[in-house]
């Protein structure tokens, strides 16, 4: 079971720990249930500091969680996206390229989008990719 630890209760810490248990949920969807533990601090005006830690290892990077919660979201899944690289190669897959998708926000909310072809081709809000049933091995 993966888990998300808030460290700090500020709104905008809030907002980066669901962000960051919806990426959880869409990493269970493709790998399983993982023991990956998010850790969310607010630190102030440098950001919203988010440490993944999972298998030994250790990872971590930083969001300004500034917008609403979907603006908050494709944020934190582009900074999370960006330092799992090295141990999920070209995840989260965008289908029938084999290329990553990346996250980004669209009218209706957080999505991972195909870089090339964009919605056109594929989109899928943030924790439902690419199975919505994976949620309960997620908690916060």
């Amino acid at each position: 079971m993966s888990l998300v630890d808030v460290r700090s209760w500020t709104p905008a810490a809030r907002s980066v720990a669901e962000a960051a248990r919806r990426f959880l949920i869409d990493v269970c969807a493709t790998h399983g249930a993982l023991p990956v533990t998010a850790i969310v601090a607010d630190h102030g005006d440098p950001g919203v500091q988010i440490r993944l830690r999972f298998g030994g290892g250790e990872v971590e990077g930083s969001v300004s969680a500034r917008g609403d919660d979907e603006d908050v979201c494709a944020e934190v899944a582009s900074c999370l996206q960006g330092v799992v690289a090295d141990h999920l190669l070209g995840w989260p897959e965008c289908p029938g390229h084999g290329h990553p998708a990346r996250s980004e926000r669209l009218a209706g909310g957080a999505v991972w989008l195909c870089p090339a072809e964009g919605e056109a081709r594929f989109a899928v809000p943030i924790g439902h990719y690419p199975h919505p049933d994976v949620a309960a091995n997620v908690a916060s």
